[in-house]
């Protein structure tokens, strides 16, 4: 069994999430949720400064 990181940032049901998070991109979660179509402008301020604040959550999922 292995789990799973999903995410559900405010408003997140506009640009299709709560979203499974590729194991691979975990670390740069930021960047793979504007990836995914979440405006960067609710992530991050004019100055770079991050200001998301959102819903995480893992789940067991059994591996094939």
């Amino acid at each position: 069994m292995s789990d799973t990181l999903y995410v559900d940032p405010p408003e997140g049901w506009r640009f299709g999430f709560p979203k499974a998070v590729p194991k691979d991109r975990e670390a740069d979660l930021l960047n793979w949720i504007v990836e995914q179509g979440y405006p960067k402008d609710l992530v991050w301020d004019d100055r770079g400064w991050r200001k998301l604040i959102m819903r995480c959550w893992r789940e067991e999922v059994k591996d094939d």
